[in-house]
C-alpha cells in the first residue's frame, strides 16, 4: 500500500512537472479538429441549439462535466477539466497494469504514458475522444478487478462506465463487444455464472442509459441518442 502511495505521488509530480514546463503539452492536436475542439461550445450548451440532438446529445459524457467545470471555475475550468481527467486516466491505467504486472512495470508504463502522444488521442485533451478514454480505462479496470476478485459489483460499475464511454465516443463500443467474450472464456465451464455476470454487466450499462434518457428528457424535453 505504501508503495502505491509513493508511485502515485511520483506520477503526480511528473504530471505537474510536464505541465509547468509546457502547459500545452497534452492539448497538442495530431489532426485537424472539428467544431468540438473548442470548449466555448459548452458555455452555451443550454441554448446553443434548441433541440440538442445528434452529437451534442451522444457526447454528454464530455459535455456535462465540462459544463460543470466551466460554470464553477470559469476560465480556470478549461485547464482543470481536461487536466483532472487526464490524471485520472493515468492513475487508473497504473492500477489496471498492477492487476497483471508488478509495481515497477506498472509505474514505468504509466510514466511513459504521460508523454505518449497516441494515448492522448487524435485531437488532444480538448476533444471528447480523450474523455471517453478516461471512462473506458475505468471500465476496463473495474472489469478485470471484478474477474480477479470474483466481485460482481465491479462488473456492474464496469458496465456503467462502458455506457458512458460509448455515449461519449461511439468507437469504444468495441470493448462492449469484447467484454462478454472475455467473460465467456473465463467462465466457459460455468455457463450459469457466465450468464449471471453478463446480466450484471448489462444492468450497469442499462442503468447509465436510463439515467441519460431521463436527464435529457426532463431537462431538454428530448430523447437520446444521436450517433457520433
Amino acid at each position: 500500500m505504501k508503495e502505491n502511495y509513493q508511485n502515485i505521488l511520483l506520477i503526480f509530480f511528473s504530471f505537474c512537472t510536464l505541465f509547468l514546463i509546457n502547459p500545452n503539452w497534452f492539448y497538442l492536436e495530431i489532426g485537424g479538429p472539428d467544431q468540438w475542439a473548442a470548449l466555448m461550445y459548452i458555455e452555451r450548451f443550454d441554448n446553443f441549439y434548441s433541440d440538442i440532438l445528434g452529437a451534442r446529445t451522444s457526447r454528454f459524457g464530455w459535455l456535462i462535466p465540462g459544463q460543470f467545470f466551466i460554470n464553477k471555475f470559469k476560465d480556470v475550468g478549461i485547464i482543470v477539466f481536461p487536466a483532472l481527467y487526464f490524471f485520472i486516466t493515468i492513475i487508473t491505467y497504473y492500477f489496471t497494469l498492477k492487476l497483471f504486472f508488478n509495481s515497477n512495470i506498472s509505474l514505468f508504463f504509466s510514466l511513459f504514458a504521460l508523454s505518449y502522444m497516441e494515448l492522448h488521442g487524435s485531437y488532444g485533451w480538448l476533444y471528447m475522444s480523450n474523455f471517453s478514454l478516461t471512462y473506458l480505462i475505468i471500465s476496463i479496470y473495474m472489469f478485470f478487478k471484478g474477474l480477479k476478485n470474483n466481485k460482481q459489483n465491479f462488473l456492474f460499475v464496469s458496465g456503467f462506465f462502458s455506457a458512458i464511454a460509448i455515449l461519449t465516443y461511439s468507437t469504444t463500443i468495441l470493448f462492449f463487444i469484447l467484454f462478454p467474450i472475455i467473460l465467456f472464456l473465463n467462465y466457459r465451464k460455468e455457463i450459469k455464472i457466465f450468464f449471471i455476470n453478463c446480466l450484471i454487466y448489462l444492468l450497469g450499462f442499462s442503468f447509465l442509459v436510463i439515467i441519460s434518457i431521463i436527464f435529457f428528457y426532463l431537462r431538454y424535453d428530448i430523447f437520446l441518442i444521436g450517433s457520433h
